[in-house]
C-alpha cells in the first residue's frame, strides 16, 4: 500500500485509510444529494 513502508507506523496508515474512506463516503452522499436536488427542480 502506498505510504505504508517500514518508515511509517501501521497506525498512521490505518488512520489515513479511514479518513480516505470517510471522505469518499461524504463525497458520494453530497453528490447524491445534489443530483436529487437538481432533479427535484
Amino acid at each position: 500500500m502506498l505510504g505504508c513502508g517500514h518508515s511509517s507506523p501501521r497506525f498512521l496508515c490505518n488512520q489515513a485509510v479511514i479518513y480516505l474512506l470517510f471522505f469518499c463516503h461524504l463525497a458520494a452522499v453530497t453528490l447524491a444529494r445534489q443530483k436529487t436536488f437538481i432533479y427535484d427542480k
